[in-house]
This record gives C-alpha cells, sequence and structure tokens, in this order.
C-alpha cells in the first residue's frame, strides 16, 4: 500500500512525463508528419526547459493536438477523393502522400486518433496539477535571472497604456508585464489570474523575446541549475543497444527483400559487408565519440546544438530515408521499431541532462564508481574490449585542460585503474616542464587527435578493407565443366563435358532473378535465395543447357556386369548388398589467384533400394533396385528409370570447393532445386543386323543417358543453337562463380574478417596495451595493502585540475611520482598499520 501510495504521489509530481510518453507513442504508432510535431517538440524544448516547461509550450501542444484531430476529420470527408488509395499497393506504400503526411483515408479513425486524444487528456491533466500546485503559469513571468542591461536591449519601451512595471523588492528584481494605466487597476487581478484576459494589455513580440532570452540563459546558465546530474552512463548504455540492434537486424536497414536476410554469423562467414550497413554503423560509432568529447567539454551549447541536429537527422532518416529507400512502413519493421525505441531512451537522457546541467566535478571514471566484485569484474570485461580503455583515456586528454602531457596522462589513468584492482602499479617515466604550463593546443589536438583517428582506423580496418576488396574484386569464371553418373563403384554410366560454358546476358540474369523473386514473395524463412544471387554479376552466372546423351560408351567387362546384377539381386530371401547411385560434378577454371584452386569436384550420392524394402515415413531420395536390375539385364532401351533428388540444378564454385545450393523454397513442386531425371539404356544398331539377331550384351555397344523431367529455369525454357530434332535428351545447369579479390589485396583478403581482427587488430592492441597498461610490471613492491590515501591523492589531482588550478595539478602528480619513486614512503602510505589505525 505504501509503495502504491508513493508510486500515485510520484506520478502526480512528475504528469509532464505522461505528457512525453504518450507524444512519443503518439509517433510511433502513426508515424507520419503531422505526428513528427511530438517528439521534435518534446526532445527539443518541453523536457529542456528548466525547470519545467512554461505554460505556453502545453498550450502550442493543445492547439496543434486539437487541430491535428480536426484536419484528419476533414480530410475523411467522401468529396475529398485526394486521399482514397485506388489499389492495396497504393495504400502499402509508405511514400504515398496521404500515408507519409498521416491523412490517409480510413473506416477506423478513431484508432488513428485515439492517441491525439490521450495526448491532449494528459495534457490538461497536467495542466490541472499544475494549477492545483500553484504553479501554472503561462509565460516566464519572472526575469530575475536577466540583466538590467539585458532587458533593456530587448523590451521595448512602453507606453502609457501598456507599462512594464519594475518592482525591486530587497535584493530582488521582478518585472511583471501587466497593465498599469488608471483605466485598467481594477482588472489587474483578473487578468493575472487569467491569460486571457492579458491579450489586450502585453506586447507579445516583446514577451516572446524575453521568454526566449530566457529560456536560452536557463539552459547554458551552469550556476541556475542547482542539482546537476550525470546521466552520461545510461545514455552510453542506450546508444550501446542501439547498435547492438543494428547489427542483429542489419537486413533492415538496407535494401533486402524479406526472404533474402541472413544472420550474423552467415554474413560474416560470407565476407560481405554491404555498404549501407557498414555506413551505419560508422556512424552510430561516431556518435558515440562526439557525445563523449561534449561530454568531457560540459559544454551545454554544444549538447544542445547536437541534441538538435541528432534528432532531426534520426527521425528523418528513420521516417522518410528508410521508407523510400525500402518501400516498407515504420509498423511494418521489428528492428526499426526497437532501434527508435532506444533512440528515444537516449534523446530523453540527454535531454534531461541538458535541463540539469553537467556536474562541475567529475573526477571518477564512467565504470569507477563504486567498488565491489560486480563493478570488478565489469571493468575486467571493459579492459578485455580491444582499444575501449586507450581511446577513453586519449578522449580524455584531448578533450581535458590540463598541464599533463599524454605519457603523463596514460601513466596517471594506468595508475587509477591499477588501483582500483588492489594492485600497485608504477609509472617512472618523468621529464622537465614548466610549472603550471598548459599543454599547447597543436599537441592535444594534432598529437592527441591523430592518435584517435589512427586508433578508430585500426579498429574498423578490417570491415573497411573488405568492404574495398569485395567491391574491387574480379570475375573468375569458369573454363569447363564436366559431371558423371554411376553406380555401384562401377565405371561412369553417363559421362558429360563442356569446354564451351557461356556466361548470362543481362536479360537471362534478369529474367532468373525475376523467377526467384516471384517464387519466393511468400516465403518468410531466412534463407539466401535472392540476396545470393544480387552478389553475382551476369558475368559471374554460367548456364548450361545441353544435351545429356553420354559422350562414351559405358566400358564395363562381362565379369563386371555379372558382379553388379548379383549385388543387386534378392536371391533366396536375403538382401543384397548396400549399392549407392553417384553423380560427380567438376569445375575447371584459371583463377589469377593463387589462392583459388584450378579444379574443383563436388559428390551427391543416393541409395539404390527395392520398393518392399522402403519405409512409410521414408523422405530421404531413392532409386528403384530392381527396375536398375531389369535395365541392365534385358537392355530394354524403351524403358526409363527416374532418378530423383540427386542431380543439382545449381552449383556455387568457391575458391576453394564446389558445392550446390538452393535457390527456390523447399519443397518446390516443380523440383528445380535437385531436378528429376529419366535414365535410359541406348543402344546404336548396326544396319546390316536385324532386330531377331541382336543379342543383349550390354557391354558391346550401350551407353546411358539422362533427361531431365523437372521444369527448366527460367520459365521453362530450354536454349541450345544446335537442333537435335524432335524430344531430345536434355539437362540444365547453373554454375555461380564467386569472384576473386586481385592478386595485390589477395594475401591479406585470405585471412577473411575474423582472422583479420586476430592477425592485425589483436596483435596491434596487445602490443599497444602492452606499452600503455603494463607498466606496473616495473614496480618493485606487486601489492598494496591499503591504496585508499594514494587513490585520494589521485582524485585530489584530478579534482584540482577540474577546477582549473593546474599549478597544484602538477605540484599533486609530482608528489604521485616521487611517492612511486620511493619504496619506503611507499609501504608507509600503503601498510596494514594505517588502515588499523583508522578502524
Amino acid at each position: 500500500l505504501r509503495l502504491a501510495t508513493a508510486i500515485y504521489y510520484f506520478c502526480l509530481a512528475r504528469t509532464e512525463l505522461l505528457c512525453f510518453l504518450f507524444m512519443l507513442l503518439n509517433h510511433a504508432i502513426n508515424a507520419s508528419v503531422i505526428s513528427a510535431f511530438y517528439p521534435l517538440i518534446a526532445f527539443l524544448w518541453g523536457m529542456i526547459a528548466f525547470p519545467r516547461p512554461s505554460g505556453i509550450f502545453w498550450y502550442i501542444v493543445i492547439i496543434y493536438c486539437k487541430t491535428s484531430i480536426v484536419v484528419k476529420y476533414i480530410f475523411q470527408f467522401s468529396s475529398i477523393k485526394w486521399n482514397e488509395a485506388t489499389g492495396e499497393a497504393q495504400k502499402a506504400d509508405p511514400m504515398w502522400l496521404p500515408n507519409l503526411m498521416g491523412l490517409t483515408k480510413t473506416d477506423q479513425l478513431f484508432l488513428d486518433t485515439v492517441w491525439d486524444l490521450l495526448v491532449l487528456m494528459s495534457v490538461f491533466i497536467h495542466k490541472s496539477c499544475l494549477e492545483t500546485a500553484g504553479i501554472w503559469s503561462l509565460w516566464y513571468d519572472n526575469f530575475d535571472d536577466l540583466e538590467d542591461e539585458e532587458i533593456e536591449r530587448i523590451v521595448t519601451l512602453p507606453n502609457t497604456t501598456n507599462a512594464a512595471k519594475v518592482v525591486e523588492q530587497g535584493d530582488t528584481k521582478e518585472t511583471s508585464l501587466v497593465d498599469t494605466a488608471d483605466e485598467v487597476n481594477e482588472d489587474c487581478e483578473s487578468a493575472e489570474s487569467d491569460p486571457a484576459l492579458l491579450l489586450d494589455t502585453v506586447d507579445f513580440t516583446m514577451l516572446a523575446k524575453l521568454n526566449f532570452v530566457m529560456f536560452w540563459t536557463l539552459l547554458i546558465d551552469k550556476t541556475k541549475k542547482d542539482m546537476p546530474k550525470d546521466l552520461y552512463l545510461p545514455m552510453l548504455l542506450s546508444s550501446l543497444l542501439a547498435l547492438l540492434v543494428t547489427v542483429l537486424g542489419w537486413s533492415a536497414f538496407g535494401k533486402v527483400e524479406q526472404q533474402n536476410k541472413l544472420d550474423v554469423s552467415e554474413l560474416l562467414s560470407t565476407n560481405y559487408i554491404p555498404s549501407v550497413f557498414l555506413i551505419i554503423l560508422l556512424a552510430q560509432f561516431m556518435m558515440m565519440i562526439v557525445d563523449r568529447v561534449i561530454y568531457l567539454k560540459k559544454s551545454m551549447i554544444a549538447k544542445y546544438i547536437y541534441q538538435v541536429f541528432i534528432v532531426l537527422v534520426v527521425h528523418a532518416y528513420l521516417f522518410i530515408f528508410q521508407p523510400w529507400f525500402t518501400r516498407e512502413s515504420f509498423r511494418s519493421m521489428a528492428a526499426w521499431i526497437a532501434w527508435y525505441i532506444f533512440f528515444c531512451c537516449y534523446f530523453t537522457l540527454s535531454a534531461f541532462q541538458i535541463q540539469s546541467g553537467y556536474p562541475r566535478l567529475s573526477t571518477d571514471s564512467i565504470i569507477l564508481r563504486t567498488y565491489g566484485w560486480v563493478t570488478y569484474i565489469v571493468y575486467l570485461g571493459y579492459l578485455a574490449v580491444p582499444f575501449l580503455w586507450e581511446l577513453e583515456v586519449l578522449l580524455n586528454w584531448v578533450c581535458t585542460e590540463t598541464t599533463l602531457t599524454l605519457d603523463y596522462w596514460v601513466k596517471l589513468s594506468d595508475i587509477k585503474a591499477y588501483l582500483f584492482k588492489l594492485k600497485c602499479w608504477q609509472v617512472t617515466y618523468e621529464s622537465a616542464y614548466y610549472l603550471g604550463e598548459k599543454q599547447p593546443a597543436y599537441m592535444k589536438y594534432g598529437i592527441g587527435g591523430l592518435l584517435v583517428l589512427l586508433l578508430i582506423l585500426i579498429i574498423w580496418f578490417p570491415l573497411l578493407f573488405m568492404s574495398v576488396v569485395t567491391t574491387n574484386s574480379i570475375a573468375n569464371p569458369p573454363t569447363g565443366f564436366s559431371c558423371s553418373l554411376s553406380v555401384g563403384g562401377f565405371e561412369p554410366m553417363v559421362s558429360l563435358k563442356f569446354t564451351q560454358v557461356p556466361s548470362l546476358s543481362e536479360e537471362q540474369y534478369t529474367s532468373l532473378k525475376n523467377e526467384i523473386e516471384t517464387t519466393n514473395t511468400t516465403n518468410m524463412k531466412l534463407n539466401n535465395y535472392t540476396e545470393f544471387v544480387n552478389r553475382f554479376k551476369a558475368t559471374d552466372i554460367t548456364r548450361l543447357d545441353v544435351y545429356s546423351d553420354s559422350n562414351t560408351l559405358w566400358e564395363i567387362s562381362p565379369a563386371a556386369v555379372h558382379y553388379l546384377t548379383t549385388v543387386l539381386e534378392k536371391n533366396s530371401g536375403k538382401q543384397g548388398f548396400d549399392v549407392t547411385m553417384r553423380f560427380e560434378w567438376t569445375v575447371y577454371r584459371e583463377p589469377e589467384s593463387t589462392t583459388a584452386q584450378k579444379l574443383v569436384s563436388g559428390v551427391k550420392e543416393i541409395e539404390v533400394v527395392s520398393k518392399g524394402d522402403i519405409g512409410v515415413n521414408r523422405t530421404k531420395p531413392y532409386v528403384d533396385r530392381e527396375a536398375l536390375l531389369h535395365l541392365i539385364k534385358s537392355c530394354d532401351t524403351n524403358k526409363q528409370l527416374k532418378v530423383d533428388g540427386l542431380i543439382p540444378t545449381f552449383i556455387w564454385a568457391k575458391e576453394t570447393e564446389v558445392t550446390s545450393v538452393d535457390l527456390f523454397p523447399k519443397p518446390d513442386e516443380h523440383n528445380r532445386n535437385v531436378k528429376n531425371v529419366e535414365l535410359a539404356l541406348q543402344h546404336f544398331r548396326e544396319p546390316n543386323k536385324t532386330a531377331t539377331e541382336k543379342r543383349c550384351a550390354i557391354w558391346d555397344g550401350y551407353y546411358w543417358s539422362i533427361n531431365q523431367i523437372s521444369e527448366f529455369v527460367p520459365n521453362g525454357t530450354f536454349d541450345n543453337p544446335v537442333d537435335m530434332g524432335s524430344d531430345p535428351n536434355k539437362v540444365q545447369f547453373y554454375i555461380f562463380s564467386d569472384r576473386i579479390v586481385s592478386s595485390q589485396y589477395q594475401l591479406i583478403a585470405s585471412y577473411g574478417i575474423i582472422g583479420l581482427y586476430i592477425s592485425v587488430v589483436l596483435v596491434i592492441f596487445k602490443f599497444v596495451r602492452l606499452a600503455l597498461a603494463d607498466s606496473h610490471t616495473r614496480i618493485i613492491f606487486q601489492e598494496m595493502p591499503c591504496p585508499d590515501l594514494i587513490m585520494s591523492l589521485v582524485s585530489s589531482t584530478e579534482m584540482v585540475r577540474a577546477q582549473g588550478e593546474f599549478v597544484l595539478e602538477q605540484v599533486l602528480f609530482r608528489k604521485i611520482l616521487l611517492l612511486y619513486r620511493s619504496p619506503e614512503t611507499l609501504i608507509v602510505w600503503t601498510g596494514r598499520h594505517r588502515r588499523l589505525k583508522e578502524e
């Protein structure tokens, strides 16, 4: 009960949060230009105004909310045809102007306007609470914080009717913009209570100027904010969560079809980084860098300008550019909604940070707030992230006014980090400096800025490098293709080899993509499909529409035929030996890269079983044992053996291997991924022999052929310039050849993204960390029983630096150096007897 009561009073005290929440929900659900007014005015005015938004802010929200509701109802009239969709495609188009504006004609108007009504109701509740508390004011009616010169510079001298009365009471100056003429004295009291009666007595132009100056003065003046807060850590956490959403839902932030999405692991394994995804990641990373710089500078003007810029850019990108680029609505993309939620949290915290102001003294690091096992483990994880600690130290040095050089700054940070872990870190490097002399700007922004850029470049080097390499790769087309079909490990029954392997034309490439996209429109599985085809150009895809009679006779001995027929038979009720039918294919190339193989091969097998041995639930493809045995024994050239699920249509030739790939969702009623064929025995009869003279000698002049009965791609077309008469045996293959990097990049690119991170980024990180953070290994005494006094000295150094006492900062830092150079003094300062004495 007490908790519920406390929550109730908290809600009454912060009813403006309820108003802001409904404003954000309104825009998140409607996602239109009309609703965009609410988050913009909330993030850029309402949440920032100190100590609270004036009444004019809420009146603007009320007027706009009422106007938007009326406008939405007006555009529902049947006489207005402009916003009436002519089809489902136009109605679903996010860039259709009525959809973009939020004025689409609908049968559920109440559901579209209910959020406007909730905003209006919450604002009236908030206004009622403020009036009850006696703190409701339409304008800033108290200008104590403005100097007389500012007021005189802005305010035009009033006339005798509308005079400005300046009342000085002790040390307090109040300017009340009310009429003091004799004829309106009797209405003064009512005018102050009802702002509507001031319409004839107030110069609104002058009043607007005063209120703007008052808003800006309270915004940037740190002395007026009595309770500054440090909200950088939750702001950073919100940015990191938004970055995590970008990584996990990367395909939602680019032009990728719904059915073609890959997860992050598959994306990294392919070494393919979309440029749009990379740009978004870099933009969010630089946002965190800029926010950190502003936090260190504690500039309220820069923070507000940055807030305005980021709010406008994020809303323009997410609600205008992304729908235009992907043709998807905001409400249909879960990744966009999650991304916007975290950014709303960031904007809210950032606005409250501007409202409360930065704390003047902030000596602790982001993580070194409290001491315990939880923070210790978190800090170890923080140090394990490559270059994160180094980047923070560099930014702190670049953006902080100090007399310390970069070497000394790193040593002080290293001492503080090591003291946090209860170990003794020593910094011995010392050089001569002038007392109280600040480091010049060219040293800070020159050396420090270049090092920051260098670290950023190293961190993003693998992604940038692989992105450049993939865009500048060269083709690796096949020069030949061969395949064979065999059974039981004997000589191939069908052997095909082709040296002319033409690439697709642009028309054929477009037809292939259109058929795949048309087939996959309803498939929601996260397979590669169209995304896989889009990775290749037309010159990288080879189409083979070939006649499939074997190039060679079936060269098999009578003894081998007898052995094969024996193992295929079932004699005396005994099961024959296990036999498989095997299809092998080989792709020949002449690569310009040493990492790519000239010859890559693949194989696929299926079982040869009897129909009587097949279970009811069997789903694996097989070959009928009795039918195959009949063809071999009887030499029947009029029957065909159906072979399903063995011969692939689409072959993916990588640098070092070749595999089959599916481009159509399963199950495919046309069997286009793995074709169905008919295996038939052929024989060329000599002209001087009759049918009665012909003997069944399977090894004497017989050959095999396969004929594809599955649908050809695309649209059932077979394209071969040679005419072989009516109904010939034919088959189709597609070969997708991966592009290879040029010779100057192949050595580095062969490592891949993960390999570059391990071999380049982590190696450099280890060297940098060893040079910067491992100086404590040179300290004689490895442990400090009680480092509290040294930590207090470090905190005092940071405190005097924040107060601008640079001479004292250098003196205290030299004392720290002297302490580390004197083991006897260090033992006295960190001994256990001191802790016992304090206890």
